[in-house]
C-alpha cells in the first residue's frame, strides 16, 4: 500500500492555492547547516541563547526560518526582509548581516532590531525552496528534488538580475509541495515545477515598462501555481490574484494598500464574508481603487499534512462582489 502524501492528496482534490501566503512583516532567515528538527529552532545545531532569541521575537508578523545554500562558506549569513514603510507597499527591503559563527547570530541580531548594526542591502532577488522533511515528509520527497531542478534551471539560464536559491526550513502549507516564497516581493508559490519555475526567473527578469509583458503561457504558469501575497491578509489574497489574472506581468510592479470594512460570519456554516477595500498604485503613479466581498468557505475534508489522523476543513476564497471605486487604468492582455 502506497504512504499517505498530503500533497498527493490536495491535488488530486484540485484544492485552490491562493489564500494559503502568511501574511508577514518581517521575515528572517538564518542559514544553519541540516539536519533540521520538526520545530526548526530546536535543532541541536542551534545555540541556546539563538533558540530564546527566537522564541521572544517570533509571532505571526515576525518568522524566522533556518536555511541552507549549495556551496557551503565559512561565515554565516543572515537575511532580513521587512516589508516597505509607507501607505503603500510592493515588497521588502532586504538587508544582509554575516558573522563567523551560529553563537554570534544572536548578538547581531539584538544589534540590529536596536538599530546599531545595519549590514548590506541585499540585491538579488531569493527564492526559498522548502525542503523540510521531518516537518511533513511531501516537503523533502517533492521540494527537494524540485530544489535540484530549479538549480540547474538557474545555472542554465545565467540570467541578468542576480537570483539566489535557497533551501528553507518549513514556510507552511505542505500540501502544496514543492513551495517556495519569493522576495524581495513576498509571494508564495505551491506545486511547483519546471515550468512555473522558468515563468518566475522570466517575470523576475522584466522591468516596468513597455517590455514587462509577460506571454499568456508564463503569466499561467505563476497563476496556477500562486498561494498569495504575504503583504495581503488571507482573503485580500484571493481578490488581487484576480485582477493579477487579468492583467499582465505589469501587474507585478504595482503597491498595495488595503482597508478591511468589516467581516461577517454565519455561525452555522463557518462562512465568513469580509468586505475589503484594495487600492493599487502603478508604478506612473496611477491609483486605482476596488471595493469587494471574499467569502471565505469550506471547501471539503483533506488530510492536511502527511501526519493528520483524520480530515479537517479545507477552506476556499472567492470574491463574490468586486467594484472599482476609482477611476482605473486600462488593464494589459497578456501578450500572445
Amino acid at each position: 500500500m502506497e504512504p499517505f502524501l498530503c500533497a498527493v492528496a490536495s491535488q488530486a482534490a484540485q484544492e485552490d492555492l491562493i489564500g494559503t501566503a502568511s501574511p508577514c512583516d518581517t521575515f528572517i532567515f538564518i542559514e544553519c547547516p541540516e539536519p533540521w528538527a520538526s520545530k526548526a529552532f530546536e535543532s541541536t545545531g542551534i545555540p541556546e541563547t539563538l533558540r530564546n532569541f527566537v522564541q521572544q521575537l517570533a509571532s505571526k508578523n515576525r518568522r524566522f526560518f533556518l536555511i541552507t545554500a549549495p556551496r557551503s562558506r565559512k561565515t554565516v549569513r543572515i537575511l532580513i526582509y521587512q516589508k516597505h514603510v509607507g501607505t503603500f507597499a510592493g515588497g521588502y527591503d532586504g538587508r544582509e548581516l554575516q558573522v563567523d559563527s551560529l553563537e554570534q547570530s544572536e548578538v547581531a541580531l539584538q544589534n540590529y532590531f536596536q538599530g546599531k548594526l545595519s549590514g548590506k542591502p541585499i540585491i538579488s532577488h531569493d527564492i526559498f525552496v522548502c525542503v523540510h522533511g521531518s516537518r511533513d515528509k511531501c516537503c523533502a520527497r517533492f521540494g527537494r528534488p524540485f530544489f535540484h531542478h530549479a538549480l540547474k534551471q538557474l545555472d542554465l539560464a545565467s540570467p541578468s538580475v542576480p537570483v539566489r536559491l535557497w533551501q528553507v526550513s518549513h514556510i507552511g502549507g505542505h500540501r502544496f509541495a514543492p513551495t517556495a516564497i519569493h522576495l524581495p516581493e513576498g509571494r508564495f508559490y505551491g506545486r511547483l515545477d519546471t515550468i512555473a519555475f522558468q515563468a518566475l526567473l522570466g517575470r523576475i527578469q522584466l522591468r516596468s515598462g513597455s517590455d514587462g509583458i509577460l506571454n499568456c503561457d508564463s503569466l499561467d504558469a505563476l497563476i496556477r501555481t500562486y498561494r498569495g501575497w504575504s503583504l495581503l491578509p488571507t482573503p485580500l489574497q484571493s481578490l488581487e490574484r484576480d485582477l493579477l489574472a487579468a492583467s499582465s506581468g505589469q501587474w507585478f510592479f504595482n503597491q498595495v494598500a488595503y482597508k478591511i470594512l468589516g467581516p461577517s460570519q454565519d455561525p452555522g456554516t463557518a462562512t465568513t464574508l469580509t468586505k475589503a477595500r484594495l487600492s493599487v498604485l502603478s508604478p506612473n503613479n496611477l491609483e486605482s481603487t476596488y471595493e469587494a466581498h471574499i467569502l471565505k468557505r469550506p471547501d471539503q475534508q483533506l488530510r492536511l499534512s502527511c501526519e493528520a489522523a483524520s480530515p479537517a476543513n479545507s477552506y476556499q476564497y472567492r470574491v463574490t462582489y468586486c467594484r472599482p471605486v476609482a477611476a482605473v487604468p486600462t488593464a494589459l492582455a497578456c501578450a500572445s
